[in-house]
C-alpha cells in the first residue's frame, strides 16, 4: 500500500503487510519500485561479507534481484547466494526457486515462503523433521545435508 504524505519532504509512505518500507519520491508503480528496490540493495549489503549481518534479513529472490542488475555488480557475493545453482540431481522449478530431488534418501523440496521469503526443507528421508528458518536456499541445502550425514 502507498499512503500520499502532505507537507513532508517526500510524496508518500510505502507499507507492506502493515510493515512501513519507508518514505519515496513518487506515487505509484514509480514509489513502489523506489521501495522494492531500496528493500533489495538492504538485503544484499547485510548479506555482504563484510557487514555483520542481522539474523532476520533474507536475500531477494532471483526475479526481483533480476530487476536491478546494478545491484548484481555492486553486491555481486551476495548476489551469488542467491543465483547459485541446486546440487548435482536436483531440479528446479525456475532458477533459484523451488527445488526437488525424488532419491528417498538425499531428496526432497527446498522451497522458501512467499509470506517472509525465508526458506524451508522437506526431506524425503524418514524421521527427519521439516527444517525451516534459512536466510539463503544454499543454507537449507546445507542443513538438509547435515541433517541426512547425522541421521544414518
Amino acid at each position: 500500500m502507498i499512503k500520499p504524505l502532505i507537507n513532508h519532504g517526500r510524496k508518500a509512505e510505502v507499507f507492506f503487510e502493515g510493515e512501513s518500507l519507508g518514505f519515496v519520491d513518487a506515487l505509484g508503480d514509480g514509489g513502489l519500485r523506489q521501495a522494492h528496490k531500496r528493500e533489495v540493495n538492504n538485503a544484499l549489503y547485510w548479506a555482504s561479507p563484510d557487514t555483520e549481518a542481522s539474523s532476520d534479513v533474507f536475500l531477494p529472490s532471483v526475479a526481483a534481484l533480476a530487476e536491478y542488475p546494478e545491484l548484481v555488480t555492486l553486491y555481486s557475493e551476495a548476489a551469488a547466494l542467491v543465483q547459485s545453482a541446486p546440487p548435482e540431481g536436483w531440479s528446479e522449478s525456475e532458477p533459484g526457486g523451488l527445488a526437488t530431488n525424488v532419491d528417498l534418501i538425499y531428496g526432497g523440496i527446498v522451497d522458501c515462503t512467499i509470506q517472509n521469503g525465508e526458506w524451508f526443507v522437506v526431506p524425503h528421508l524418514e524421521g527427519l523433521p521439516v527444517l525451516e528458518g534459512f536466510k539463503t536456499r544454499s543454507l537449507a541445502f546445507d542443513a538438509l545435508n547435515n541433517a541426512i550425514e547425522h541421521s544414518l
